[in-house]
């Protein structure tokens, strides 16, 4: 018995607190972030058209535009012809990085168009005599916009409309020579920054043919880049930097709804208004807008304010055999990618193939010699080599240096496995390896941001045009007129629909055909 016991008079008993339940699908609470997100990013100034690296690169972005596929019949397999005529119009020496990422449709401005206009007839109908037609309309049309304020809210809850954007990065760098080195806790001196800054006339002139180059074989396949200013590519950054899962939205529609009805705001987690990037912004302001709250690095995976990530370094697949990467469209929840991309010149690439098929025959002839049996993994590679020289020299195709990496995404770590598991297989199906970037993904993630700079190390594959076409490909277009309400589906993207049959003055009545069976929702 202790002092405080005896003077007390008994031995007081500790109470036990009962042991936590834990979800074995969770991952423990990080508390304090143990990573240097600051750290992570890597743009320290915007000098327009070009954002400024601290590797010392001027950044460049374009944007894939959505295209209106269906209207003209248009299948995906004709879409990667389109985009196999770009790659074998680009010239040996182009460079560029291509990424793709997703963002949710926000629901706000659909609901609060309904809420908007369902207040607006209400208050159009509060002067009228009740007995009168243009009051019933009224009465009728402000229910409706009450109705369709639920229905849209659901809508969303259930689809959760996922926006998939392809992101063009071309980079310049001048030299180390021009790398900002004096930092101090984290902090660049606005003297290197403006060394940095001297490189802008050499990093135009040299991204200006590579801009018309690559804007010219995009143009000549019906698919016009879009050219990001540098508050939209920051933005572009940040969506890399705050990753989501679609399947797991943060906030609700109905929640969004409900507090627009209250007038109350529901807080999620946006990005930056455009106007809030501002030319003369320092480094550390940068940082600190585009960085996330925490980034916790496990063996095999990266837990990012909450969302799990996993990433693959592909590094193995058909060469000169379209691999139809594409069908990762097909994967349920959301996947990240990035691809850089190189093209070399024929000439150099069919003296090197020349080269090993060299080598590779003199070995099988040593091996003849001395007996040896037939290594048939030496021939087929030697068949392989055989048959990308004869395209080099016959067909001109020029071949394409590629370093491929995918990421998948979810909340709950039993979710993410089964999500990986999903992909790997679909990589077993269409013949494709990877591997699990264990203990790096911090730097496989950083080698994905859309800003040029790879982190993790990557033997480059071989590719050509009509293989590399069947990756990536022009995103589907949303039908959405603006400022329009909900009317169905799109089949073929599962999308919501929306139409204005209101009017922006509101005395616009055009005329609807709806087809569907008893009970469908023909009426609302």
């Amino acid at each position: 018995m202790g002092l405080f016991g005896f003077l007390n008079g008994k031995k007081k008993e500790k109470i036990k607190p009962e042991p936590e339940e834990k979800d074995p699908n969770k991952l423990s609470d990080p508390g304090k972030p143990t990573a240097d997100t600051v750290d992570l990013v890597s743009v320290i100034a915007i000098d327009d058209p070009f954002l400024i690296t601290k590797e010392g690169a001027f950044v460049l972005m374009f944007e894939i535009p959505e295209i209106d596929m269906d209207i003209y019949g248009q299948t995906e397999a004709e879409l990667c012809e389109r985009y196999q005529m770009t790659l074998g119009a680009l010239p040996p020496g182009t460079k560029f990085q291509l990424t793709v990422f997703e963002e949710p449709f926000d629901p706000s401005d659909d609901i609060f168009y309904f809420t908007d206009r369902s207040e607006a007839f209400q208050q159009e109908i509060a002067y009228m005599d009740p007995t009168s037609l243009s009051y019933f309309q009224g009465k009728a049309l402000a229910s409706s916009c009450i109705a369709m304020i639920a229905r849209t809210a659901e809508i969303y809850d259930t689809v959760k409309p996922i926006r998939r954007r392809t992101v063009i990065t071309l980079y310049y760098l001048p030299g180390a020579a021009n790398v900002a080195r004096n930092i101090v806790m984290g902090q660049y001196a606005e003297a290197d920054i403006a060394e940095i800054r001297k490189g802008k006339d050499s990093a135009m002139e040299n991204l200006e043919e590579r801009i018309s180059i690559l804007q010219s074989a995009f143009a000549g396949a019906g698919l016009p880049l879009i050219q990001l200013t540098p508050p939209e590519a920051l933005n572009a950054i940040w969506r890399t930097m705050h990753p989501f899962s679609s399947n797991d939205p943060e906030v609700t529609a109905s929640d969004i709804a409900k507090n627009m009805v209250l007038g109350e705001e529901i807080y999620k987690k946006n990005p930056p208004e455009l106007e809030e990037w501002t030319s003369d912004m320092k480094p550390e302001e940068i940082s600190s807008m585009l960085s996330p709250n925490y980034v916790i690095e496990r063996k095999d995976m990266l837990e990012i304010d909450g969302v799990l990530m996993k990433g693959y370094v592909v590094y193995d697949f058909r060469p000169n055999r379209p691999t139809h990467m594409y069908r990762l469209n097909s994967l349920s929840g959301s996947w990240l990618g990035t691809l850089f991309v190189e093209v070399m010149d024929p000439a150099v690439a069919a003296d090197k193939l020349s080269q090993r098929e060299t080598q590779l025959s003199a070995q099988e002839m040593v091996k003849a010699k001395q007996g040896m049996l037939v290594d048939f993994g030496v021939r087929q590679e030697v068949n392989a080599v055989q048959e990308s020289r004869m395209q080099l020299e016959t067909a001109g195709q020029a071949p394409i240096n590629i370093r491929f990496f995918v990421f998948r995404t979810a909340i709950l770590k039993k979710e993410l496995e089964n999500r990986c598991r999903e992909m790997e297989s679909l990589f077993k199906t269409i013949g494709v390896a990877a591997f699990q970037a264990d203990y790096t993904q911090k730097h496989l993630w950083r080698s994905y941001i859309p800003l040029g700079v790879m982190c993790t190390e990557q033997k480059r594959r071989n590719m050509n045009a009509p293989a590399l076409s069947t990756f990536f490909w022009p995103q589907r277009k949303r039908y959405n007129e603006e400022n329009g309400i909900y009317m169905g589906f799109d089949e073929s993207t599962s999308l919501p629909l929306f139409l204005d049959p209101f009017g922006a003055s509101n005395n616009k009545t055009p005329t609807f055909l709806s087809i569907g069976r008893p009970g469908a929702g023909k009426s609302v």
